[in-house]
């Protein structure tokens, strides 16, 4: 659950650099996996939470290249 509202908090933030456009993108690609973990958490379904960590895991490099300072 704290995941998820990680993931619902982060686009409400300004990216620290970067263009805006790519930060709507990323955090909203980033919400989107959050979710997918919660529903599949709340589910019990292990495969689905598995691939969910697996795409928030690919997340984390692009966003951090582009919008870390």
């Amino acid at each position: 659950k704290l995941m998820k509202e990680f993931g619902e908090a982060l686009g409400q933030n300004k990216p620290p650099k970067g263009p805006d456009a790519s930060w709507k993108k990323l955090s909203e690609a980033y919400q989107k996996d959050t979710a997918d973990l919660a529903a599949a958490v709340a589910k019990k379904d292990k495969k689905g939470a598995e691939a969910a960590i697996g795409a928030l895991n690919k997340s984390c490099m692009p966003c951090h290249d582009a919008h870390q300072p």
